[in-house]
């Protein structure tokens, strides 16, 4: 495995890609009888994010109580708009929120990479264009100091 090239010094790295359209996490609803529950859409979202992290690492890289350090990386297919002259921009500054995205990402780690996700001390999350389909990808190591 390669070290990702925005944190080139990190030693023991869990590295994940997964083939999707970025989306934020939705806001839960609320049934007839009052009691909330996830959007179907966001279940099958963090569905395909575990089912990427079971296939690509294969096992919960950290124990309760661990810090781990979050890096992730959403890429955004390139509008034809924002491909060609003046109009060239190599971020995009369009919806979902980059808070919204991590969000949706780490609570689906929950159980599957790390206990819970209040064990993330750190992370990082940067926006992109890409000249390719849309893929996230993310990264998660021990928080060492």
């Amino acid at each position: 495995m390669t070290q990702p090239y925005l944190f080139p010094d990190l030693a023991e790295f869990h590295l994940v890609r997964v083939d999707m359209t970025p989306r934020g996490k939705e806001r839960a609803g609320r049934g007839k009888n009052g009691t909330f529950y996830t959007p179907r859409q966001t279940v099958k979202v963090e569905t395909q994010i575990t089912f990427a992290w079971k296939n690509q690492v294969g096992r919960q890289a950290y124990p309760a109580h661990v810090p781990v350090v979050f890096i992730l990386e959403v890429n955004f297919e390139r509008p034809l708009s924002a491909r060609k002259g003046k109009a060239f921009r190599k971020y995009p500054t369009v919806k979902p929120d980059w808070d919204n995205i991590g969000k949706l990402v780490a609570d689906a780690l929950n159980t599957v990479a790390y206990h819970d996700d209040c064990q993330v001390v750190e992370a990082h999350i940067y926006k992109r264009y890409v000249n390719e389909p849309p893929f996230v990808r993310f990264w998660t190591e021990e928080k060492t100091d």
